[in-house]
């Protein structure tokens, strides 16, 4: 198993940790030692670490920050506690009864199991989850949710009409892969009900559905919003909590076009993550009815997440959601509305390109969200010298992290792009030319490697 995500330094990466800051000029150039590279893949603005701390400082001026949380301010209320009030805002923008900020997005997730399994109709042996094959649970927590939850995991497979047509793309089934669909939920039910005989899926100790709004591992697709919808009503038929795994739901609302107030009503509990769309340090929030936080209070500290204090995180956090949430149409920079429209923009220009379209496979082919993957038809080997080669002739990195994929056809490595305020604001022709020459390059590596 892996102990980290795949592009963990990646995954829209919180601005904390970068040195330096990438120089944006109108033009593409010829690589110097004195050139600044031009990184078209970080979507954050880079600081150092000093300028992150000051900026922590102005931040906590800004929001009249003037006392230190703690141990969360559980007795406080919104006009005592500035945490509280951060949850507060938060819960507003979302349409949520509550909200409680945590650590981390993983210990979120685990809170937010542990009180829909206690909370089911009746006390069944073996609690159990359902998700998509490609959920965070399943891919990089170390199966935390069997060691430390002691619960079972129920993939929601695909539908037996659909997985014929996957079968006919096996070569390279990884890439086009499909985001949960209502006829898959509805499927995996039935088949509960008949196999245990139960008349309420809730019954046969499944008591969780969680839905990746977008999928990540699939590129940033999201599930069709009339099933996301379905899917919400057949879970409350059936007793089973639906819970929303929203790490990027701002791109997210941004892809439907509907608020987050919209995205989230389907839903009985959300997690939302601060450092991956919003380039906060780190921090996580669960939002659902006061009786579900009340009880995620209580589970905070059995997780050893009540800190004594969570400033700097928090304060982070909140700079961060009135930046881009709250006060984005104020401020200078980009709405996530304008970041899928420059990746839409970006990758209808890269599509267009014959030598691209021969060398790399976007997906999804059209983005849904402000991220997409890319699968390159060459070796590992071949993507990095092709790269190395564009950054030292043009000066313009077009990637960092790249991580090789199995596939029994002629994909062999992967990486993943967002679009944020840093590379949202090169020009589109800076892309297209970037792209083209790397193309071109890798087009190049592969016939002088197939002569050899």
């Amino acid at each position: 198993m892996r102990s980290s995500p795949f592009f963990g330094a990646l995954e829209v990466l919180p601005h904390a940790i970068f040195l330096g800051c990438a120089s944006m000029v109108s033009g593409l150039q010829h690589g110097t030692s004195t050139t600044k590279v031009i990184d078209l893949q970080y979507p954050h603005h880079k600081q150092a670490p000093d300028k992150i701390l000051e900026s922590l400082a102005e931040t906590a001026r800004s929001l009249g920050i003037e006392s230190i949380d703690v141990y969360g301010d559980f007795e406080a209320s919104p006009s005592e506690s500035w945490l509280r009030k951060f949850e507060s805002e938060v819960c507003s923008v979302f349409g949520k009864e509550d909200a409680l900020f945590l650590p981390s997005g993983t210990m979120a997730q685990s809170i937010a199991l542990k009180i829909h399994a206690s909370r089911g109709n009746q006390v069944v042996e073996g609690n159990a989850f359902a998700c998509h094959e490609t959920s965070h649970l399943l891919l990089w927590e170390e199966e935390s949710y069997e060691h430390l939850l002691n619960m079972d995991a129920f993939v929601v497979e695909r539908h037996p009409d659909v997985s014929k047509e996957d079968a006919k793309n096996e070569e390279n089934k990884h890439v086009h892969s499909l985001p949960m669909a209502f006829s898959d939920v509805h499927h995996m039910f039935e088949l509960l009900r008949e196999e245990s005989g139960c008349e309420f899926v809730s019954e046969t100790g499944l008591t969780t559905l969680i839905l990746e709004l977008p999928h990540r591992e699939l590129g940033g697709k999201l599930t069709a919003w009339e099933d996301v919808e379905a899917i919400g009503e057949l879970c409350r038929r059936e007793g089973v909590a639906y819970h929303l795994d929203g790490a990027r739901i701002f791109e997210a609302a941004a892809g439907y076009g509907k608020s987050l107030s919209e995205v989230v009503a389907p839903f009985d509990s959300v997690y939302i993550s601060f450092y991956k769309g919003l380039g906060a340090i780190s921090g996580a929030m669960l939002l659902g009815k006061k009786s579900f936080c009340e009880d995620a209070r209580i589970w905070l500290g059995r997780f050893g997440g009540n800190l004594y204090s969570l400033l700097p995180y928090a304060v982070s956090c909140w700079g961060a959601f009135r930046k881009h949430v709250v006060e984005c149409e104020l401020r200078e920079g980009m709405t996530f509305e304008d970041k899928f429209v420059k990746m839409r923009n970006i990758m209808s220009l890269l599509a267009s390109d014959e030598v691209i379209a021969e060398s790399i496979v976007f997906d999804p082919p059209v983005p849904q969200t402000s991220m997409i993957h890319f699968y390159f038809l060459a070796s590992l080997d071949q993507c990095k010298n092709a790269r190395d080669a564009v950054e030292l002739e043009l000066g313009v990195k077009v990637f960092s992290r790249i991580r090789e994929v199995e596939s029994s056809g002629s994909i062999g490595c992967k990486t993943e792009w967002a679009i944020g305020d840093s590379n949202g604001a090169i020009s589109d022709e800076i892309f297209l030319e970037a792209w083209s020459a790397f193309a071109r390059k890798l087009q190049a590596l592969r016939k002088q490697d197939n002569d050899s």
